[in-house]
């Protein structure tokens, strides 16, 4: 459980200023944007819920039809990335738009 928590201490300074905030159920620390739950962290990664954003960088992992699994891995190394705020955002205003 240490671990996790320092992982959860490592996404909020590199995210420093954006309202995040994590929930443990069952076995996740699920990540929250506004209130919103937007994925969670696992594993060294925070995995995003897959809602169709454009504007990811190519190397970032990206579900295909086939897959198990429908979110976007982000791993640890891009926590700092100006464009991960971005992400964070257009996912929120994504679920934001379909929850109306």
């Amino acid at each position: 459980m240490k671990k996790q928590n320092e992982g959860n201490q490592f996404v909020l300074s590199a995210l420093d200023g954006l309202d995040l905030h994590f929930k443990r159920e069952r076995d996740h620390h699920y990540v929250y944007y506004e209130g919103k739950r937007i994925g969670w962290l696992s594993s060294g990664a925070l995995r995003l819920f897959d809602v169709g954003l454009t504007d990811l960088p190519p190397f970032v992992y990206r579900p295909t039809s086939n897959s198990l699994g429908h979110e976007i891995i982000i791993y640890d190394t891009y926590f700092h990335e100006p464009w991960l705020r971005v992400v964070i955002i257009e996912t929120v205003e994504y679920l934001d738009h379909q929850s109306k």
